[in-house]
């Protein structure tokens, strides 16, 4: 019975914060700050209150105690504050309040009377007055642009100095934000008009919306909630199409890349709700679950090794965790340790932003790099090493090689009846045959003098034709025809080589046709742009080749190599004594298309001999 009795009396006797004498605020001394604990709140209305009115709230005691606060959209929330004043003389004192609504008024209730407090000159809610020593009550008053409730620990009280250090530091911040922000918007828009990067322009977007939202709550802009919703919705389009580009959601993450279509599509549906029903709600709702999801998004893309998520994983995380310690400041705890957390969080976000992005151009160059190489690489397959060099200095193709007319020695390279072959490597000889030899064409190649051993005209059937003197030069003192024949016996000698490796029986010979005239390097007009060289040279060489079949009507017994009169006549002695003479008019025989020729001279050669002088040179 007795504890019954202990807990009635615990229940009747009021605790300090419903005792009329609490007080919101303390003043004593030259400095002070002091925050509000709780609020009597003393309604809300319609319509603004005529002074008769906000002077029956206190003769009619019309105020109630509360920890909490609350403001309802376009309409007037009137609440009342005690402040007691220490000090033996009137006391300067300035109230701040969160955010910037579009009305904010207070009045200092003195002698039955009402006396209104002065606007500080800022752009936030500031209001000061001269308190009077003792105690003293405040009606307050604000027209809100959205809903808002919380706890009531959001207005403070301080002296001039506290408020001037508050007010300056505050706009620093907000000045270096905002000119940081535009710095970053004007950034990134150029760099979209310079690489037409699509994800810069989304990042624009963005991170203009998401400053616009983030002045409002700050108090920098006024307090509206559909403007603010709109604005959210804005932020998270940007957000999200950026998140797409940059992370290629759509090659990477197909899945995601679904999801975030949904999202977006929801980020319209969400503003135009926000304009005709405005809820903190839906805010408090949809915002966490888009930055959330491009959270989720970047962990997903730097697990996979994509280096830049992991830098807007940091940002963006740091921004969510920034944003909703500011909205929690805000409704419940009134703190200026967290006041400024938004625009700092944003600020970490857009360091982090730079490093994703920069850590993306060099990505992108690297493959680009790669994919140039790669490019080239494969382009060594068609052109020279100096054609390539030039074109990449900005030469244009049809000046990368000679053209004009010009004198040289054309060698016409044929496997004989190659389509008689039986064998099982038969393709792989002829193919190994031609390469190897192909090969020995641009030896003592010089990019910058032009000059090389010889130039490959083109492969024809299971042959090739190539030229010595043109386009490519020869070193001083060298005579093409001499240099031709060399080549040539270079060839022959590797043919054989090639028999021998691959084939087991039955021997296989090569012919040869050398012709020295004139030949033309061109680009064509029209069609594929190829530099080709053509000319008498050409067809005089593949005449003398296929003259063997004149020589050796049953079948050439060996490797032949035959030689256009020209050629012979430059030849040193040493090497003209090596090939026989055929008399064409006496033998009534005539090279094609050469009907001028009166003589033609060629050197048959045994497989046994070109295995020996292989022995001998070795």
């Amino acid at each position: 019975m007795n504890l019954w009795v202990l807990f009635l009396m615990l229940l009747a006797v009021p605790g300090p914060a419903l005792a009329e004498d609490a007080v919101n605020f303390v003043i004593e001394g030259e400095s002070f700050s002091a925050r509000q604990q709780f609020v009597y709140n003393a309604g809300i209305h319609d319509a603004e209150l005529t002074e008769e009115e906000m002077l029956r709230i206190f003769h009619e005691k019309r105020y109630e105690f509360s920890t909490q606060y609350e403001m309802q959209y376009r309409k007037y929330s009137y609440w009342v504050l005690t402040v007691e004043n220490r000090n033996p003389v009137p006391t300067r004192a300035f109230m701040r309040f969160p955010l910037l609504m579009p009305m904010t008024k207070a009045w200092l209730y003195t002698e039955g009377s009402l006396k209104p407090f002065s606007r500080y000159p800022v752009v936030f809610d500031m209001l000061y007055t001269e308190l009077p020593p003792g105690r003293s009550m405040i009606l307050g008053m604000r027209l809100s642009g959205g809903d808002v409730r919380g706890r009531a620990t959001t207005i403070t009280m301080h002296d001039f100095e506290h408020s001037a250090w508050m007010v300056t530091t505050e706009q620093h911040l907000m000045g270096g934000l905002v000119g940081a922000v535009a710095i970053m918007v004007l950034y990134n828009f150029g760099m979209y008009l310079f690489f037409r990067r699509i994800y810069f322009l989304y990042y624009t977007i963005y991170s203009a919306a998401a400053m616009y939202c983030i002045a409002i709550f700050s108090g920098y802009l006024p307090w509206d909630l559909p403007r603010l919703g709109v604005g959210l919705a804005v932020s998270g389009l940007g957000l999200l199409l950026f998140s797409n580009s940059a992370l290629s959601l759509r090659s990477t993450k197909p899945r995601l890349y679904k999801i975030s279509l949904a999202l977006i599509a929801y980020c319209g549906i969400f503003a135009t709700t926000m304009l005709l029903y405005p809820a903190w709600t839906m805010i408090a709702i949809s915002m966490p679950l888009v930055l959330l999801f491009c959270v989720y998004t970047s962990v997903n893309r730097a697990l996979d090794g994509f280096r830049p998520a992991v830098y807007l994983v940091i940002g963006w995380v740091g921004l969510m965790i920034s944003a909703l310690l500011a909205v929690l400041n805000v409704t419940f705890f009134g703190t200026q340790v967290f006041a400024n957390l938004a625009p700092y969080g944003f600020a970490l976000e857009i360091c982090f932003f730079s490093f994703a992005i920069g850590q993306k151009v060099r990505l992108s160059e690297q493959r680009a790099l790669r994919e140039s190489e790669h490019a080239f690489n494969q382009l060594k397959k068609v052109f020279y090493p100096h054609q390539i060099e030039q074109i990449k200095s900005g030469t244009e193709l049809e000046k990368t090689m000679p053209t004009g007319r010009g004198q040289a020695a054309v060698i016409s390279f044929d496997i004989i009846e190659s389509s008689k072959i039986q064998q099982p490597k038969a393709k792989a000889f002829i193919e190994n045959s031609i390469k190897s030899c192909v090969s020995i064409i641009n030896e003592n190649y010089d990019p910058e003098r032009l000059r090389a051993n010889g130039y490959r005209i083109k492969e024809v059937g299971d042959g090739f034709l190539c030229s010595v003197g043109y386009p490519f030069q020869l070193p001083d003192g060298v005579v093409a025809a001499a240099c031709a024949v060399e080549l040539s016996l270079r060839f022959i000698h590797i043919f054989q080589n090639q028999v021998n490796q691959m084939l087991d029986h039955a021997p296989v010979y090569c012919s040869i046709g050398i012709a020295m005239d004139s030949l033309e390097g061109y680009f064509p007009k029209v069609g594929t742009i190829e530099y080709d060289v053509y000319g008498r040279a050409v067809i005089l060489a593949t005449r003398y080749e296929s003259f063997r079949r004149q020589l050796f009507p049953q079948g050439v017994p060996g490797h032949i190599l035959t030689l256009h009169e020209k050629v012979y006549e430059q030849l040193p002695p040493e090497l003209q004594a090596k090939f026989q003479e055929v008399d064409l008019h006496r033998t009534h025989m005539v090279v094609r298309d050469d009907l001028a020729a009166a003589k033609t001279y060629y050197w048959l050669m045994q497989p046994e001999d070109i295995i020996e002088s292989d022995r001998a040179a070795s």
